[in-house]
């Protein structure tokens, strides 16, 4: 009994120390000023996330119930809410957040002011797919950088076999298959899927 004792003891001591070594992409951190409570997401990682904020109480009053979305760039602490707490409450609340990976999401269609976003960004990058015929992922990238409005040039190494040897040659890129992606002196040959891409892009933007 002893013994099951102490190894129970010991597994959330481990568990404890896992919980406690383990950070979180973003984090919740509050400022109280009276009556007054702000909540910022705390972003102190090396890339930008997607925060979505639930609150839930019955001690503050807000603007709305609504969730809160927001985009917290790296290394930064950005206000979600403001909330006033009512007279002769405890200032009690509640919370559950998501948090998303922004890169992953370039691909907004029909959204026009994210599409300005990309074409400022990648107006005067230098971008070559390299393609072939019969090839469903060099279609669907092709798709996918039209869709998204990025300005890019096509070459078929089919009729076009000697800028595809030099672009080997010049960038040292190994490839056994396409299509392949050239952003300025970058060159991408793992394309497998939109995420694919669109981390490509992000890299650059």
């Amino acid at each position: 009994m002893k013994y099951i004792t102490t190894c129970i003891i010991f597994l959330l001591f481990i568990s404890n120390s896992f919980a406690q070594n383990k950070q979180p992409e973003v984090s919740i951190k509050e400022k109280k000023i009276g009556k007054r409570l702000e909540l910022y997401a705390v972003n102190m990682k090396d890339k930008s996330y997607k925060v979505t904020l639930n609150v839930y109480t019955q001690d503050y009053k807000r603007a709305s119930d609504a969730p809160i979305v927001k985009k917290i760039p790296p290394h930064t602490a950005i206000k979600m809410i403001t909330m006033i707490q009512i007279d002769d409450t405890p200032g009690i609340y509640n919370y559950d957040i998501v948090i998303g990976e922004i890169g992953y999401e370039i691909a907004l269609k029909g959204n026009k002011k994210f599409d300005k976003k990309i074409n400022a960004a990648l107006k005067n990058k230098n971008i070559t797919l390299y393609t072939k015929p019969n090839c469903a992922l060099c279609s669907d990238t092709k798709y996918f950088l039209k869709r998204n409005r990025v300005l890019f040039k096509e070459r078929s190494v089919i009729s076009d076999s000697l800028s595809l040897k030099k672009m080997i040659t010049n960038y040292d890129a190994h490839t056994s298959y396409l299509p392949i992606l050239k952003i300025q002196d970058s060159v991408y040959s793992n394309i497998k899927s939109d995420r694919d891409i669109a981390v490509a892009l992000s890299n650059h933007m």
